[in-house]
């Protein structure tokens, strides 16, 4: 799904600062600590009404120049997807010029992502891989008092609007300690976008060219994207794959328990499936035992590379795979990165 953006000024390619006012809080800042938030999906009926919610809810959407500042009180995201801009009434040849896998959507792709099964598209919860997803809100907020404050302006800028009706709805928020559903500190690690105005980790890899993340400036290769069209569809906007994932913790248990010999054999068995111990502690700079203060270390949890490969016995396979293939600093790289938000 692209992100919306208010239109501004467009900056010299050679300008490697990106303009962070113009550019959603969720596309460069990580998820606020502590949070507690709501996914939202909206349907279009009427393509009028659709352009006059719009109108009223992009100046609450958070930029990433004042995200999580005091004067808001929670923080809003907004992308809308190939159906959603078909809803907008977007003019046929600008719908034509975005990449197939984005006209298509994941449902139509179910095989080339390998959604076969129990996971195919017909076992989704409604109304994902319909054509009645239209538009997509992340709020987020420090707490439920705030976070119904942020629903509130969402709910203000489509009540009176009969043709856009709120089609699903998700309460999520941080577990005990910042730990994902597997009992692993979840949230240490993202790329650092160049010129996203965000101090990159001491020792750590190197930044990553803001056109990798945002449409209107060169990736890693020294391209810039043409597509959308015209301009003022993609400078400052990205693509997002909003996906839900059924978590089954008991499998995963049950599993370890199948397989070791004893609850520490269970906890390496888990390190090296994910490639850190639950603390957060790296694998590969704790290959034996759990060290809980170097995951809690923030200049220490993510001083490592992928140099020299280990080939599974520190560093997992999967481990390769979700964080794409981190290398150390190289002249030449043209693999292209995703980033995390939300959960």
């Amino acid at each position: 799904m692209p992100t919306t953006a208010i239109q501004v000024p467009v900056v010299a390619a050679r300008n490697i600062q990106v303009e962070a006012s113009d550019i959603q809080a969720i596309v460069l800042r990580p998820r606020p600590k502590p949070y507690r938030g709501e996914y939202v999906i909206l349907r279009i009926g009427d393509a009028g009404q659709g352009r006059e919610m719009l109108r009223r809810i992009l100046p609450h959407v958070a930029p990433a120049d004042e995200w999580w500042v005091p004067s808001l009180p929670g923080w809003l995201g907004i992308a809308i997807t190939f159906e959603g801009l078909k809803a907008l009434g977007v003019p046929q040849a600008s719908l034509d010029s975005f990449p197939i896998e984005f006209r298509q959507g994941m449902a139509a792709r179910a095989a080339i992502l390998h959604d076969l099964g129990a996971n195919a598209p017909g076992n989704w919860e409604h109304p994902f891989g319909t054509p009645d997803v239209h538009v997509a809100l992340a709020l987020y907020a420090k707490n439920d008092e705030t976070l119904q404050k942020v629903l509130e302006l969402a709910r203000k800028a489509h009540h009176d609007l009969v043709d856009i009706s709120v089609v699903y709805r998700m309460r999520f928020g941080e577990l005990p300690e910042g730990r994902n559903p597997f009992g692993f500190k979840d949230g240490l690690h993202n790329p650092h976008v160049e010129g996203s105005g965000s101090v990159a980790q001491a020792g750590g890899e190197a930044s990553i060219k803001a056109g990798e993340f945002i449409l209107g400036y060169p990736d890693e290769n020294g391209e810039t994207a043409l597509a959308p069209v015209p301009q003022e569809l993609r400078h400052n906007g990205t693509f997002v794959a909003l996906r839900k994932f059924h978590t089954d913790v008991a499998a995963f248990r049950r599993y370890l328990r199948a397989q070791a010999s004893s609850p520490e054999e269970e906890e390496l068995m888990a390190a090296k499936m994910v490639g850190r111990w639950r603390s957060g502690a790296p694998l590969v700079l704790a290959p034996d035992r759990d060290e809980p203060q170097l995951g809690t270390d923030p200049s220490r949890n993510d001083a490592f590379s992928y140099i020299p490969p280990c080939r599974g016995s520190t560093i997992p396979i999967s481990q390769r795979q979700t964080r794409n293939c981190r290398l150390s600093p190289s002249p030449s790289r043209s693999q292209h990165h995703p980033t995390r938000s939300g959960r």
